[in-house]
């Protein structure tokens, strides 16, 4: 029996179950731990930095007559996207919705759906923040970068409320599925 509540003012997604399956728990992300999960002060500071060079460079080549100032306009341009990145998951939070079946894991968005199946899922982490809201992480993607090179990035349900009995109840209907 499950000790988990589904999350307050979240209707029951029902939309997203397949025939027959039973839904546990579901939730969306608390938007300031969903929004600050990806920030860091020193990546803010090396951006905040890069967009001062590139605000130099186009204020120089401006003054100085040559066209070379919308090359600078670049450096200060996206550096100020990356920036906005936590606004941007600030904004996305409300559309994201977590899961928890009798057979998966689901984090569904107003764009796509990613599902686990629970006999599927090779590791559960808790990363613990404060107040009890915290990140369960259970899908590992090996993803290419821009050299070629192989990054691994965690995912899951992240910036929930009740992140350790979400977690301890991951672990127990796993166990279920592999028995």
């Amino acid at each position: 029996m499950s000790i988990l509540i589904p999350g307050k003012d979240v209707p029951r997604p029902t939309h997203l179950l397949d025939a027959g399956e039973q839904l546990i728990w579901w939730d969306r992300p608390n938007p300031k731990e969903y929004a600050l999960k990806e920030a860091s002060i020193f990546k803010a500071l090396f951006l905040l930095l890069f967009t001062a060079f590139g605000a130099g460079v186009t204020w120089s080549e401006f003054h100085a007559g040559t066209y070379f100032w919308l090359f600078g306009l670049i450096l200060v341009v996206a550096p100020l996207f990356c920036l906005a990145e936590p606004i941007w998951r600030y904004q996305k939070a409300p559309r994201v919705q977590y899961l928890l079946t009798d057979r998966r894991a689901v984090i569904a968005t107003d764009r796509s759906v990613k599902s686990v199946a629970l006999n599927r899922i090779d590791f559960v982490e808790l990363d613990r923040g404060e107040g009890g809201v915290g990140d369960v992480l259970f899908i590992v993607e090996q993803v290419k970068d821009a050299e070629g090179e192989t990054i691994t990035n965690r995912d899951g349900f992240v910036g929930i409320a009740d992140a350790e009995k979400v977690e301890r109840e991951l672990r127990r209907l796993q166990q279920l599925a592999l028995s």
